[in-house]
């Protein structure tokens, strides 16, 4: 399978995920952000966005891995083959998902396209100094 459409999917796992985390905890804990022109939609975005950013640094940085990203087989690492730091991790994920939650189609768009240059490498990732790759298949001994 192409690595971008394995990048789509880890994401569209991942984002499934952070979705239902983002259910939960605005049943739990409700946010009010008074914009008039946006009302409910912005609170529910927020969430999203809040725990979408959190999952991503956490997981990246704890575990060098999401379960969206484990599923399809890929990886995320430095350029220079370091670990994660945490601060590396939050910017990669800040990028990402302000992509994805406030530019809409544009910043998907944007990254799509980056990725379509450089598989290895989308927006985030660049900003960020990471890659991506497929996970090598274990050899049977």
């Amino acid at each position: 399978m192409n690595l971008l459409v394995r990048r789509i999917l880890a994401e569209a796992v991942d984002l499934a995920v952070c979705y239902i985390l983002a259910l939960i905890l605005q049943t739990a804990v409700p946010l009010h952000v008074s914009i008039p022109l946006f009302a409910d939609w912005f609170d529910q975005a927020l969430w999203m966005f809040l725990v979408a950013v959190l999952y991503d640094t956490v997981l990246l940085s704890v575990f060098a891995d999401t379960p969206g990203k484990k599923y399809m087989r890929i990886h995320v690492e430095t350029a220079n083959g370091y670990d994660f730091s945490m601060s590396r991790s939050l910017l990669r994920a800040l990028i990402k998902n302000a992509e994805l939650f406030f530019l809409y189609g544009l910043g998907a768009a944007l990254s799509v396209y980056r990725m379509t240059r450089d598989l290895h490498s989308s927006l985030h990732d660049y900003a960020a100094g990471t890659v991506v790759w497929k996970n090598k298949k274990k050899k049977n001994i």
